[in-house]
This record gives C-alpha cells, sequence and structure tokens, in this order.
C-alpha cells in the first residue's frame, strides 16, 4: 500500500512539473531607464524619452517605443495566456506616447525551433498609459 501511495504522489510530481515547467523558469527582471523629458523635439525627429538599457526599440509613427523580450524552453508545453507577477513601476509626468500605447502593458508570445528544441519567445512592452502619466515597469517576473 505504502508504495502504491509512494508511486501516485511521484506521478503527481512528475505530472506537475511536466504541466508547469514555466514555474521553474522565472527569473526577476530589473529593467534600468533612462528617461529624458527635456529634449525639444521638430516634427521631423523621432521621440525617444524613455530609453531601457536591455530592452529593444520599435519605431510607431514618430515615436520610439521600448520592448523587452526573453526566452523560455517550451519543449513539451502550450501557453494560452502569459502574464507578468510582482510588478513594480514608476510613473512619468509625460504623456507623448498616450495616442499609441495601451492601457495596459502589451504581452505577446511567439513559438520559435532551434535545433529541434522549441521555445517561447515573450515580448513585453514596458510602457503604458495611466491618467494623465505614463507609468513604465521597473521589476517584474
Amino acid at each position: 500500500m505504502k508504495i502504491v501511495s509512494l508511486l501516485r504522489a511521484s506521478i503527481s510530481f512528475l505530472l506537475i512539473y511536466t504541466i508547469f515547467p514555466l514555474e521553474a523558469q522565472q527569473n526577476n527582471v530589473h529593467l534600468t531607464w533612462d528617461i529624458n523629458l527635456s529634449e525639444k523635439t521638430d516634427s521631423k525627429e523621432l521621440l525617444i524619452p524613455f530609453k531601457c538599457d536591455d530592452c529593444d526599440q520599435i519605431l510607431v509613427k514618430k515615436a520610439v517605443i521600448p520592448t523587452y523580450s526573453f526566452k523560455i524552453s517550451a519543449n513539451a508545453i502550450n501557453t494560452t495566456s502569459v502574464s507578468l507577477k510582482n510588478i513594480k513601476t514608476q510613473f512619468s509626468p509625460f504623456n507623448g506616447f498616450h495616442t499609441i500605447i495601451d492601457e495596459d502593458f502589451t504581452i505577446t508570445q511567439q513559438i520559435l525551433y532551434e535545433k529541434r528544441k522549441r521555445s517561447i519567445l515573450i515580448t513585453v512592452t514596458p510602457i503604458r498609459k495611466s491618467g494623465s502619466k505614463t507609468e513604465y515597469l521597473t521589476d517584474f517576473e
């Protein structure tokens, strides 16, 4: 009887680890920002007030928006949704992006295959509009 219980517990643990391996891969992310709101730009220049050290950048209209990307191993799982945990943010009075950014941090996922290994590329837009201010991520999991 004890062997059957032990075997069931082992199989349950294995199933939980196989179904939810993302939990084991979580890392704390800290984003360092260089925010320059004093730059004056004319209509022909790009607007780049938010610069993140570890972020890529995308061009949306005449503004450069930061994005943060990371990969997770996903050989035997499918994801239906991705969310950020334990987020910490700061605010800026700048609202020049409010016509092109969302009211929530945008998260996209893309399936990749490299050397027959499956992974998921997660891309986060770490700024959002919050009332009349812009909120930006500083830490998350």
